[in-house]
């Protein structure tokens, strides 16, 4: 406040601090609450003192469980999974435009243009704000080679039967 002399902030959890704009890190559920703030001006010889009050709400989250990697084959599923506690919803995001809005997602089919990172968002609230946290998996793709097969279609019966196979790529 333009000519206050000193503040006084007072809060849950034994806050407590002497300027104008304090700063609380990392603010946890358990700090949320009823904060003052007294103000002094002084005016020539005389003191005033003015006290409000406001309400700081604070929405709870949690770290979000994913499994860290995966490595498929090609063609493969991957299976993603999600899990924070008291979260309200979550997504998922990664290569190729990826999306889900699931907590436990399929990417099916996976090809290598699908190996890279995969996000999960987890949504939490206290009814009027609504906030985020993300944890990531990382997807390896192995590519698997064209497999050509080579079989005489037609044959007669006692003859030698060839068949081979080559992989390319």
């Amino acid at each position: 406040a333009p000519g206050a002399i000193s503040y006084s902030w007072l809060g849950p959890n034994s806050f407590n601090s002497s300027i104008a704009a304090p700063t609380i890190p990392a603010i946890q559920p358990a700090s949320a609450g009823v904060y003052s703030t007294t103000a002094l001006f002084s005016i020539g010889t005389l003191t005033c003192s003015k006290t409000t009050t406001n309400q700081i709400n604070v929405v709870g989250t949690s770290t979000v469980n994913v499994t860290p990697t995966y490595t498929v084959c090609e063609g493969a599923n991957i299976n993603l999974t999600a899990n924070a506690a008291s979260a309200i919803s979550y997504s998922w995001a990664g290569p190729g435009s990826y999306t889900s809005a699931i907590q436990n997602a399929t990417v099916t089919g996976v090809l290598p243009a699908g190996a890279g990172n995969y996000t999960a968002t987890a949504l939490f609230t206290n009814g009027s704000l609504t906030c985020a946290t993300t944890g990531v998996s990382n997807a390896s793709v192995v590519a698997t080679p064209v497999v050509n097969v080579i079989v005489t279609a037609n044959i007669c019966q006692n003859a030698t039967a060839t068949l081979s196979t080559s992989a390319v790529g």
